[in-house]
C-alpha cells in the first residue's frame, strides 16, 4: 500500500500496525475518517461490530448488506493492512443455535463464505440466484427452475453438496441439525 500523503493519517495507520487489536484506536481513526467524510469510517465502524456480534445475530445481518456495499469501493491494500474484507476472523460454526432462524443464517454464512456468493438474511425478498446450477449439480429442470426462486433450497443443495448429504434423487431432505452437524464434522476435518 503506498502511504498515506496525510500525516495524522499515517500515525493512525503506524498506531493500527503496532497494536492491531486495539479497538479504540480504530474507533478513532473511523471518527477522523468520517469527519473528511471517507467511508472507510464507516467500515471500520462496521467491521469493529460484526468482529464481536455472533454470526447468524440480527445484528451481524443487518450491518452485512451495508459493508458488503462499502467493500466494493475501499482499496484493496487498504483492506488488508486493516485486516478487513476476510471471513476468517470468526469460525462460522464455533456454537450452533437453537432457533430456526439463526441455523438458516449459519447455513447462508457457510455457503456464501465456501462459494464466495452472496446470501441475503433469512425470510428477506426472493431473488434469483444466478448460480444455482454450479450449486445444485445434475438437478432436473423442474427442480432447478424452483431453487432459481428460493435461495432456501439453494442453500440445502450447497449444504449438501459440500458436507455430502442425499441428494436430489428422491430421498428425504436432511433437516437443519444434520446439515450443521455434518458441517461442523467437515470443518473439523477440513480447513475452510
Amino acid at each position: 500500500m503506498k502511504p498515506s500523503a496525510d500525516p495524522e493519517e499515517r500515525a493512525f495507520q503506524k498506531a493500527i500496525r503496532a497494536k492491531p487489536d486495539a479497538r479504540a484506536i480504530r474507533l478513532v481513526y473511523a471518527d477522523w475518517l468520517d469527519e473528511r467524510n471517507d467511508p472507510r469510517g464507516e467500515l471500520i465502524r462496521i467491521e469493529e461490530e460484526t468482529r464481536t456480534a455472533a454470526i447468524y445475530s440480527d445484528v451481524y445481518w443487518e450491518l452485512k448488506p451495508r459493508r458488503r456495499e462499502l467493500l466494493k469501493v475501499v482499496e484493496k491494500p487498504w483492506l488488508k493492512q486493516m485486516g478487513y474484507g476476510g471471513t476468517d476472523y470468526q469460525p462460522v460454526f464455533a456454537d450452533i443455535p437453537d432457533g430456526w432462524k439463526e441455523r438458516w443464517r449459519l447455513l447462508r454464512e457457510f455457503v456464501e463464505r465456501w462459494y464466495q456468493i452472496p446470501m441475503d438474511d433469512v425470510g428477506g425478498p426472493l431473488k434469483p440466484f444466478p448460480l444455482v446450477s454450479r450449486l445444485a449439480g445434475d438437478a432436473d429442470a423442474r427442480t432447478m427452475e424452483e431453487a432459481m426462486y428460493d435461495s432456501n433450497v439453494v442453500v440445502r443443495a450447497a449444504v449438501r453438496r459440500t458436507t455430502g448429504a442425499p441428494g436430489d434423487d428422491g430421498g428425504s431432505l436432511p433437516s437443519v441439525g444434520e446439515l450443521l452437524s455434518r458441517a461442523v464434522a467437515l470443518r473439523r476435518n477440513a480447513a475452510f
